[in-house]
């Protein structure tokens, strides 16, 4: 059922759905770069409404293995997330281990 009411953030006349409800709800409103909380009855009469900060959420990406190259005495080693030497190249072949390096990060 649409419901007209006034935002309390910005004070312009919006129009909400609002599902069958039995006794009083409790939503959150948003409207625009802001939000409401409001309570709607079983009448669907806006009981209450204030304004409610907005906070921006982001997903926390999982932590990735790092791998490393470290390079002297003529040698490129790449070593694992617990130190562990997984290869040994020539330092001419820098590229080639940073490049494995890289492909292991990603997996």
């Amino acid at each position: 059922m649409k419901i007209k009411m006034k935002c309390p953030v910005c004070g312009r006349q919006i129009y909400i759905e609002a599902p069958p409800v039995d006794g009083l709800r409790e939503f959150v409103v948003l409207h625009g770069d802001h939000a409401a909380k409001i309570y709607i009855d079983e009448h669907h009469f806006v009981r209450r409404a204030w304004p409610a900060p907005l906070l921006k959420a982001e997903e926390e990406e999982a932590p990735r293995q790092a791998y490393g190259v470290f390079v002297g005495r003529g040698r490129a080693v790449v070593v694992g997330p617990g130190g562990e030497k997984l290869a040994e190249l020539p330092t001419g072949e820098l590229g080639a281990a940073v490049t494995l390096a890289e492909k292991l990060e990603m997996n």
